[in-house]
């Protein structure tokens, strides 16, 4: 049986119709999610590839000229290889030799190790509302988690939650732009792209370190922390 099944349908963030600031969200609800961006998937540009093992099962990295620009999990190679194509149409693919794969591990030495950084330039490739959102996941500490309106509401917009969890879905860097530290407003899991189970292993992993200061995120997480330290002596003093 596969222990992390991913999501088997369009809509990877589901219950998020709640709107920012009591603006409604928009139904996106039976949108198909289109990975390939307008304007970002080049004509005959050229893209290396490799996959290669980790926890979380197989990990696909894939890099264009400029920086990492796709990682993937699943459990498939072949399906990892279709929705890398599915995101980058245009481009030719091509599998990395054994100088990509010292960058693989690299990367997937970044997704396997709590709390470290990926010395690596990114590709990312999205809307602008997209790199706002993934820029937010980016900021949320290790170990701790925000909400889809605490993101709405950090990035500035009137968006609503359901825009902000099709931002998510739309993320080609797993982990390391960690759309897995989203949860609903009452802290329970929602959709990962993945499939819940990855990002229910993911967090139970980073939850074992403190956050990192020096994020918006930091006080929010702190408070919270001694919120639940100040009723733990109350309750056993």
């Amino acid at each position: 049986m596969n222990r992390f099944a991913p999501q088997t349908t369009n809509n990877f963030y589901p219950d998020l119709e709640t709107g920012v600031g009591g603006y409604p969200a928009v139904n996106h609800r039976h949108r198909e999610l289109d990975f390939a961006q307008p304007g970002h998937d080049v004509a005959e540009e050229s893209i290396r590839f490799a996959t290669r093992r980790s926890f979380l099962g197989l990990v696909l990295v894939a890099a264009s000229e400029k920086g990492i620009c796709a990682i993937l999990l699943g459990d498939d190679a072949n399906c990892l290889g279709a929705e890398l194509r599915s995101r980058f149409r245009k481009a030719t693919l091509i599998a990395g030799g054994a100088g990509f794969q010292e960058v693989a591990a690299k990367v997937v030495h970044a997704v396997e190790t709590l709390g470290s950084k990926l010395d690596l330039p990114l590709d990312l490739r999205g809307t602008e509302f997209q790199r706002r959102v993934w820029q937010a996941l980016r900021e949320i500490p290790v170990g701790a988690t925000a909400t889809y309106k605490e993101i709405a509401a950090k990035i500035g917009s009137f968006a609503a939650a359901q825009d902000v969890g099709e931002a998510c879905a739309a993320n080609a860097l797993a982990v390391v732009v960690p759309c897995h530290r989203v949860v609903r407003a009452d802290r329970s899991l929602a959709g990962y792209r993945w499939g819940i189970d990855r990002k229910r292993a993911l967090l139970q992993k980073e939850q074992e370190a403190w956050p990192e200061p020096g994020t918006l995120f930091h006080a929010l997480a702190m408070l919270l922390r001694e919120k639940v330290k100040r009723e733990f002596c109350f309750t056993y003093s």
